[in-house]
């Protein structure tokens, strides 16, 4: 063996060592990066201790996915409550909740003229 021979297998070792380093040092960061990822999923999960336990508004609005109102909880005249139901035109089909004389059911046909009515003998629809 000459010199030359002992010094290009001594720089072909060390290639060798600085390649097998590189790729550990490669698949350390990829299995760091895996693991902040799925620590991260994981406490996008997780409830926040500050989450409210009560939601207060004086009202609630259900929208479908084109952002058209479906049906609204609401407080209406001396803080009574009403939850109506909407068609797609925005227009109120039924409504439930409590009249100025006691629980009142309506059912609205498409222009609006009252359909159904369940209410005490004394109630009259929430809307009028």
């Amino acid at each position: 063996m000459t010199k030359d021979s002992t010094t290009v297998d001594a720089i072909s070792r060390r290639l060798d060592a600085l390649e097998r380093q590189n790729r550990q040092l490669k698949c350390g960061f990829v299995a760091l990066v895996l693991l902040a990822a799925g620590v991260t999923a994981i406490a996008a999960q997780v409830p926040s201790a500050k989450a409210p336990l009560a939601l207060t508004a004086e009202r609630f609005t259900l929208v479908d996915g084109s952002g058209g109102t479906r049906a609204e909880l609401q407080t209406i005249q001396n803080g009574r409550g009403m939850l109506s139901f909407l068609d797609k035109n925005g227009d109120v089909i039924v409504r439930i909740g409590i009249g100025d004389r006691g629980p009142v059911l309506e059912v609205r046909e498409r222009d609006g003229k009252l359909r159904n009515f369940l209410g005490g003998p004394m109630v009259r629809p929430a809307t009028q």
